[in-house]
């Protein structure tokens, strides 16, 4: 979905083939809807494993996600997390370079993994982000991601992670994550 998006986006359709197209995806969306399950109610409780399908940043059914992987090391005496993602132009913001919104939000998202991760029994969730942009980070380059708990209550950790291209960092955050029991 995402590299048909992209398509959509980028490449020059003519007429035809863009109409044969909406035709295409008009009929695959119908067919979809026809054998779909029932959507949850307002109201419903949805776990963890839900959001992470559909995550905005990492969720493997969500065709507009920029695809962020993460991995926990939670046997480190101090829990940390790598992520991966190489963001397309659908994201960027000046030419060439990643929106400073979608990096902000890549941040959270990881920052958000590895809270979840030290504190598996409460609900976690921002209570205030940091970003400072080092350098513009470019679009369609692979990106690393470090994060790292350096406070931990009863109610709350302080975090920090890292956006780097090629070992260089593009941009740094510090999030307060506050735990709902």
């Amino acid at each position: 979905m995402a590299e048909l998006n992209d398509l959509v986006l980028f490449d020059d359709l003519d007429a035809a083939a863009a109409e044969a197209l909406a035709g295409r995806v008009e009929e695959l969306t119908r067919s979809y809807q026809a054998a779909s399950c029932p959507k949850p109610r307002a109201g419903d409780r949805e776990s963890w494993g839900d959001y992470r399908r559909r995550s905005p940043f990492a969720g493997i059914a969500n065709p507009r996600a920029p695809g962020l992987r993460m991995r926990i090391d939670s046997e480190a005496d101090v829990p940390t997390a790598q992520g991966q993602v190489t963001v397309s132009a659908a994201f960027a913001g000046p030419p060439g370079y990643v929106h400073g919104g979608i990096i902000a939000g890549l941040l959270d998202e990881a920052i958000g993994w590895l809270a979840s991760a030290t504190v598996p029994d409460a609900v976690v969730v921002t209570g205030k982000l940091s970003v400072r942009f080092r350098a513009p980070t470019p679009v369609a380059r692979p990106l690393d991601l470090q994060v790292s708990v350096t406070r931990q209550t009863s109610r709350s950790l302080t975090m920090q992670a890292v956006v780097a291209c090629d070992d260089v960092p593009t941009a740094s955050g510090e999030a307060l994550m506050v735990l709902r029991r």
